[in-house]
Formats: structure tokens, sequence, C-alpha cells
């Protein structure tokens, strides 16, 4: 007993010992300590504060309920119904507007073609009405090209996922 109650002395005394040689060492123990009580403390008072939902009162359960009218759920309508003309439709209606475009370039292009030959002509009055032509040519190609850029297919859009990126 005596070697436990010295041992417990000489623990205490080197202990006080090291607070008086370096007061800054307690601060490593007491700043968390004083820390944790400071949040549990403020986390008590908060959870005290918070209002419980309740249920809901009775002019809550006579309001209807409104499905929003956005995209999603007029598709989900189609989709669920198995209407698939709902989609079929504009997509050959899409896919006659690039008919004729395509055909429109065709014939743009012979057009061209018959003007760039004009403009190669040795007469010059040839020479000079196959230059305006091709050019006023050229610039119809580019209205036409244009009219392909602003093309939408929105009817039905499908985003692939290749190698983590969207198409």
């Amino acid at each position: 007993m005596s070697i436990l109650s010295s041992a417990i002395g000489y623990f205490f005394g080197m202990w006080m010992q090291n607070i008086r040689a370096y007061p800054l060492l307690l601060f490593r123990f007491l700043i968390p300590i004083v820390l944790i009580f400071g949040a549990t403390f403020s986390l008590q008072r908060r959870s005290r504060k918070t209002k419980i939902d309740s249920l809901p009162t009775l002019e809550q359960k006579r309001e209807k309920f409104i499905v929003p009218t956005d995209f999603f759920n007029r598709e989900l309508e189609f989709i669920k119904n198995d209407d698939y003309r709902h989609y079929l439709n504009p997509i050959l209606k899409e896919m006659d507007n690039m008919e004729t475009i395509r055909q429109n370039l065709k014939i743009l292009m012979k057009r061209y073609s018959k003007y760039e030959n004009m403009s190669q002509s040795s007469y010059s009055r040839r020479k000079k009405k196959g230059l305006e032509l091709r050019n006023e040519t050229f610039n119809q190609i580019l209205e036409t090209y244009a009219q392909v850029k602003k093309l939408k297919f929105s009817t039905v859009e499908m985003e692939k996922m290749e190698k983590g990126r969207v198409l």
C-alpha cells in the first residue's frame, strides 16, 4: 500500500510541477473539453427551440392537390397510354422538312455547277452573268445551310453516354 501511495504522490507531484513549469500544457486538455461542452449546450438549446411539424389542419386536408402542367407530366400521359403517334407525327414532319431542304440543296448545287461553267466562258457577257448568278446561288446555298443549322430535333431527344460525356 505504501508503494502505491508513494507512486501516486510522486506522479501527482510531477504533474503539478509540470503544470507550474509549463502552464500552457493545461490548455491542451482544457480547450477540447470546453468546446465539447459548448457544442453540447448549444445543440440542446437549439433542439428545444425547434418546432415539430404537426398533423395537417382541416383546411389543409380539404385542399386539392393540383399536378403541375410541366413538360414531364404532359409527356407522361402519352407514355402511359402508349400513344406513340404523338411522337411519330412530328418526327415524320421534321423528316419531310429535311427531305425538302435536301432536294432544294440538290437543285441549288446543279444550278451552281451550271453557273460556274458559264463563268468560265470565253464570252464576256456570258461570263459576267455566270459570275453574278453563281454568287447569288452560293448565297442561297448558305441560306439553306443556315436553315439546316436552325432545325431542332426536339420531338424526341436522346442522350448517349460515351466515356462519361454527353453527346
